[in-house]
Order: structure tokens, then C-alpha cells, then sequence
């Protein structure tokens, strides 16, 4: 008879991880550390949350809404695909090929600035190859997450949007 094994605790899986992969690891997170606002009304960094990043996060997110215009919305999308490009400095760009997310963030970013998006720019955007891009805007279509629209002045051309 087979011994059922226990799933391994989150400290046990830390442990196993290769060296250069847990000092990338690191390396991502000093990173962002260092990019994340210093004080948050008035308190240093992580004073008063004991861990919990949601009270600094609700913090800073409540000074961005401030800013008028909708320029807050688009700094922080901006912001976080800034974020997102930094892993590909540090992990080999194939680990994170989802480009799903970063069309969700690019169309945001567009909606705000109240852009129009083509289909190329947002194969573009997503930094994988066109036929990769064309098949998850397909799936995001299927999945009624945006919208295609017909350019009325040139056929050809397709613009992506947001389900609003």
C-alpha cells in the first residue's frame, strides 16, 4: 500500500527552490520595494500594517484618486505595466507568456486616455507574437471581456475596447 504524502507547507516549497530562482526571487522584490512609495499618511513604510500590505495599498491608492482628471487611473495602469515589464529583467521572458493581462491593462489605459486600439497596437502591446495575440483576443471576445468594432472609414481595420 502507498503512504499518502502532505502537501508541502509554503516554507517547505521556498526551501526547494533553486538558488538563482529564490535570488531572483529577492532581486524582484527589493525591486519593488524600492518603487513603492516610502510614506503613506505619515507613517513609514509598513509601520503601522504589521505585514498586511492592504492598509498601505488602500493608502496609496486613496492619494492617486485625488489627482483629477482620471490621470490617477492611468498612472496606476502605467504604473503596473511597468511593474509587470520588470520581471523579464530578472526571470527569462517565456516564464510569464500570458499576454492576457497586459491587453486587459493596455485597453484601461486606453479607455481612460479615451484612445481608440487597433488590433495591431494591441498585438503589440501584449509582446508576443501576432498570432499569439490574435488568439487571445479571440478568447477574451468568447469570454465577453471586449469588444471589436469596425473601423467605418477603413474596413480592414478592427478596434478592440473593453465590455463596458
Amino acid at each position: 500500500m502507498m503512504e499518502k504524502k502532505t502537501p508541502p507547507v509554503a516554507s517547505d516549497a521556498a526551501q526547494r527552490l533553486p538558488d538563482d530562482l529564490l535570488n531572483r526571487l529577492v532581486e524582484l522584490a527589493d525591486t519593488l520595494d524600492h518603487l513603492m512609495p516610502r510614506e503613506v499618511d505619515g507613517d513609514e513604510r509598513g509601520a503601522s500594517t504589521a505585514g498586511d500590505p492592504l492598509p498601505r495599498l488602500d493608502a496609496v491608492l486613496g492619494n492617486l484618486e485625488d489627482v483629477q482628471g482620471g490621470i490617477s487611473h492611468a498612472m496606476l495602469v502605467r504604473r503596473t505595466i511597468s511593474l509587470r515589464r520588470l520581471r523579464e529583467d530578472i526571470f527569462p521572458k517565456g516564464l510569464f507568456a500570458d499576454p492576457a493581462w497586459d491587453m486587459l491593462l493596455d485597453l484601461y489605459g486606453a479607455h481612460i486616455a479615451q484612445h481608440r486600439v487597433p488590433v495591431s497596437s494591441l498585438c503589440v502591446a501584449a509582446e508576443v507574437p501576432a498570432t499569439t495575440a490574435l488568439r487571445w483576443i479571440s478568447k477574451l471576445d468568447r469570454m465577453k471581456l471586449i469588444n471589436r468594432e469596425r473601423d467605418p472609414h477603413d474596413a480592414r481595420r478592427v478596434f478592440i475596447s473593453l465590455q463596458p
